[in-house]
């Protein structure tokens, strides 16, 4: 199961769960934070910084995540 685009929350529940999950935030430095905090808890979550609202940005983080997942995705969460 693989998750994109959620809040941390959400993001952690899922990974618990068993998904892999990548995170997408605009703050780089938050990001790597949560990113080494659900690593250090053995969750498989991986993280780009994206700003939602510039399209070239969007189009970047779905080509990175289609390399990471070989082009599936089970789940897509935006808020």
């Amino acid at each position: 199961m693989w998750l994109i685009f959620a809040r941390y929350a959400i993001v952690e529940d899922l990974a618990e769960f068993g998904a892999i999950v990548h995170k997408c935030s605009r703050n780089q430095t938050e990001l790597d934070a949560r990113i080494q905090e659900w690593k250090s808890k053995g969750l498989k979550v991986s993280g780009s910084v994206c700003d939602m609202k510039i399209r070239a940005e969007r189009e970047k983080l779905m080509e990175t995540v289609s390399l990471m997942f070989d082009g599936k995705l089970n789940i897509l969460v935006s808020f």
